[in-house]
């Protein structure tokens, strides 16, 4: 919710948040943080609205985490026989960029590699870890399997960590500018009250 001042984002919250309650989905005041051009991090991501646009990053505390991860793969690849990965250790370092990928979109297609590191010991996998069953056929396989200790790192595995190390290059979280895909106006009258039919809708 963007406004001209700290009052008319109040007001025009208070509004959105009746509607929302109107729908039947809860949004309690309590829970609501109030307006501010640098309002602190909120599922994952640290929200700033200044130069008039809307930036988004992640803490530096991840920032250095998720370099640090992407390290460690590389680290292991070349310091591991036939290119072997521990299973467990690469899926936790998994979870945790694909979380951080909801701040950064960029880094999503580079994870491809680990995902199919990750399952190209299942059956129905050929070398670069794809299917090549057809959906009737994978019904057939045990998809509950104990994963091995160790996996086989896939060939693009290499490429794509390399390029997550380039787009993980800086020391310091990059700001990334957010894209408006849909715009909601809230009309006010001369006494800041909402009136109930000044809402306009706007799509990208």
């Amino acid at each position: 919710m963007t406004a001209s001042s700290k009052l008319e984002n109040r007001l025009a919250t208070r509004q959105a948040a009746s509607r929302i309650n109107g729908l039947g989905i809860q949004e309690a005041a309590r829970k609501r943080r109030w307006g501010s051009k640098k309002p602190g991090a909120w599922a994952g991501s640290i929200v700033t609205s200044e130069s008039r646009s809307v930036f988004v990053l992640v803490s530096q505390e991840k920032w250095d985490k998720t370099r640090t991860y992407i390290s460690d793969i590389q680290k292991e690849m070349r310091e591991s026989q036939k290119g072997q990965l521990f299973h467990k250790s690469l899926e936790r370092k998994r979870g945790f960029l694909i979380y951080v990928t909801r701040t950064y979109p960029s880094m999503v297609p580079y994870l491809k590699g680990i995902h199919l590191t990750l399952v190209g010991w299942r059956q129905g996998r050929d070398d670069e870890g794809w299917k090549q069953l057809t959906p009737e056929d994978w019904k057939l396989h045990d998809m509950n399997g104990k994963a091995p200790e160790k996996v086989c790192a896939v060939h693009r595995l290499e490429n794509d960590i390399a390029a997550l190390l380039t787009l993980t290059e800086a020391k310091e979280p990059p700001e990334r500018r957010c894209e408006v895909k849909r715009l909601y106006i809230f009309i006010m009258d001369l006494e800041m009250r909402l009136r109930s039919d000044s809402i306009l809708r706007f799509r990208r």
